[in-house]
């Protein structure tokens, strides 16, 4: 009589890893979501859109691509008048995307969620 088959999985391999060091749930923003970044150690200001934003960090599409280690003052208009957040963040990394550059950011400290909700809020236009 025949043994029965017993059926073994090989055991994972070892592949380089790709490192996901998000922690928040990102919200993705519409494209008409245009902000202003400051360079404090050069004065420089950017316009740039949203691309998305979480309660840890933001990421944006620019003309021109920043530099990992970069400190910048991201201006995140709240849902009501008048209603603005200067967040202060570092830049992780810069990539091509689109004719545009894809510019990740970490927040120094996290937005709250009261003004995560109202700048979601005024992304989404509502």
């Amino acid at each position: 009589m025949a043994e029965p088959s017993v059926l073994t999985t090989a055991a994972p391999t070892s592949l380089p890893e790709a490192r996901e060091q998000r922690t928040a749930l990102r919200h993705r923003c519409s494209l008409a979501a245009l902000t202003r970044l400051y360079h404090p150690a050069t004065g420089q200001r950017y316009f740039a859109w949203v691309h998305d934003v979480s309660g840890s960090g933001v990421a944006f599409d620019l003309r021109v691509p920043l530099e990992p280690g970069q400190e910048l003052v991201c201006l995140l208009k709240g849902n009501r008048p008048g209603e603005c957040y200067q967040v202060s963040a570092e830049v992780l990394h810069a990539r091509p995307v689109e004719g545009l550059y894809r510019v990740g950011c970490r927040f120094a400290a996290p937005l709250p969620q009261e003004q995560l909700e109202a700048v979601l809020q005024r992304l989404r236009g509502g």
